[in-house]
């Protein structure tokens, strides 16, 4: 009997394998793609990257085998999409070495995502309860101060959270202009923390902007990472320098280049180390005490970001990375001044916030009520959409939560959206870019915030999106599904 939209299986193979055309045929007849795909190393990148499941075998003696192999993997109730065929016993015990520590590593990512989720929750509320204080405190009341170092620490908080959103991979890359000087010194005292007292750190910083168009997260990462490895190169102690320069393209007459050099006074490297230094898994420490994936990681950011990375190092003579990027011209946004609630425009639309946080929803709600607007309040998507059909006044515009349990914001969405089509809707989201891309449906003209944010910044994108479908001439829309 066939079964019917069973899963293919992907076989991953060396450049010395070989597979005939007749075992290629058999394979073929067992819904199995093979790939060539070059070295063990590189296999494991390419099913990493996808986000795979991994099976590592050694490769049978005959096609006998390995069709029975196969035929027995069809048989398991959970069946891994990805084989990788190693040429020998040996071969096979380290990639499966390799592949427990990849495990590791995104069961890590994962519960670092969960925490995030979960705190930026928590941040919500503070950052909201923080910006109605302000409002109801007087200009020269003395406690505004107070109030305003809350704000600050919340907003280190929030920049904590997306940091471990990056090490989580749920966040993607997120460009805008950033100044590398400003990188370097707001870093400065983590790295300080890192190092021990038998290492000395220097910052050299250029005069000037240092302006480059790349993800600010991601170029702390990126320092962070290249700072350990140098600390980690000087066992006895030493210097680190950490220096930013701007200087003329070789290859480009008249443009201009940023550059980040991180320099330590360390062992260094030979020729054999630094040519396999950016490969995935590859570390001179050890297991115990590297994952093989920091560099690998920085050479990712750096080429994401249109830049560059070199190396000299020497036996002895310390190492030295330097990290280009092309100079940007755009000018760094200006933050706001202090929220005032004249600021806001009032409004008297029907809004329906669904949102399973009891603490924010009720924040949100008042905030919009104190607008003008009637809010309807749901905490999960089965009250939702009963509320949305119940109601005898249509809803005008939708704010939800992307991650409600059992039924996800964006599945609410649809149900709601068959009785309003053409709904304005606004997702919130406390996971990164990854997870929202997993829901199915969701676009990039979707409307999103991601948490923390202040509930002014809701009523800015609810206003937004009323005035837009008013100005459609029609009954209000927006964007919506």
């Amino acid at each position: 009997m066939t079964m019917l939209n069973r899963p293919r299986l992907r076989l991953l193979l060396t450049d010395h394998q070989e597979v005939g055309r007749r075992l290629r045929q058999r394979l073929e007849e067992e819904e199995v793609d093979v790939f060539q795909i070059g070295d063990r190393a590189a296999a494991l990148r390419f099913a990493h990257d996808g986000d795979m499941n991994l099976a590592v075998i050694d490769t049978p003696d005959n096609e006998e085998e390995l069709i029975r192999l196969i035929r027995e993997l069809r048989a398991q109730s959970k069946l891994p999409p990805v084989l990788i065929c190693c040429s020998s016993r040996g071969r096979a015990s380290h990639a499966e070495q390799e592949l427990r520590q990849t495990r590791k590593m995104e069961t890590l990512g994962r519960l670092a995502a969960g925490i995030v989720h979960d705190f930026n929750n928590l941040l919500t509320v503070m950052i909201s309860c923080n910006e109605l204080l302000m409002l109801d405190t007087p200009a020269n009341d003395p406690r505004r101060g107070l109030l305003r170092e809350m704000a600050r620490a919340t907003d280190r908080a929030s920049a904590l959270t997306r940091k471990l959103l990056a090490f989580s991979r749920k966040q993607n890359h997120e460009p805008e202009v950033v100044d590398l000087n400003v990188i370097v010194k707001d870093m400065e005292p983590t790295l300080r923390r890192l190092l021990p007292a038998s290492v000395r750190l220097e910052i050299h910083q250029h005069r000037g902007p240092c302006r480059i168009w790349a993800d600010p997260i991601q170029l702390e990462q990126l320092l962070l990472n290249l700072v350990l490895n140098a600390r980690d190169a000087m066992p006895d102690g030493g210097q680190i320098i950490v220096a930013t320069d701007v200087r003329e393209c070789p290859n480009r007459a008249g443009e201009s280049e940023i550059v980040l050099r991180v320099s330590d006074s360390g062992i260094g490297m030979d020729s054999q180390t630094q040519a396999r230094l950016f490969e995935p898994f590859f570390t001179t420490k050890g297991r115990e005490r590297g994952s093989g994936l920091g560099l690998s990681t920085v050479k990712h950011v750096v080429e994401q970001s249109g830049g560059a990375i070199h190396v000299e190092s020497a036996p002895g003579k310390g190492t030295t990375f330097s990290v280009t990027f092309p100079a940007h011209l755009g000018t760094i946004p200006v933050s706001t001044a202090e929220f005032k609630s004249s600021q806001l425009a009032q409004g008297g639309e029907t809004i329906l916030l669904v949102e399973d946080d009891p603490a924010i929803r009720t924040l949100w709600r008042q905030t919009l009520q104190d607008l003008g607007y009637t809010v309807l309040t749901a905490n999960d998507g089965a009250s939702a959409v009963a509320l949305a059909r119940e109601r005898a006044t249509r809803v005008q515009l939708l704010v939800i939560d992307a991650d409600l349990p059992r039924m996800n914001g964006w599945e609410v969405a649809r149900e709601i959206a068959k009785l309003e089509p053409n709904l304005p809707i606004v997702l919130v989201s406390g996971h990164g870019e990854h997870a929202l891309s997993s829901l199915a449906g969701v676009t990039s003209e979707l409307p999103v915030l991601r948490k923390p944010f202040p509930p002014s910044t809701l009523a800015r994108k609810v206003r937004e999106l009323l005035d837009q479908a008013l100005k459609a001439d029609r009954r209000p829309t927006g964007q919506g599904i």
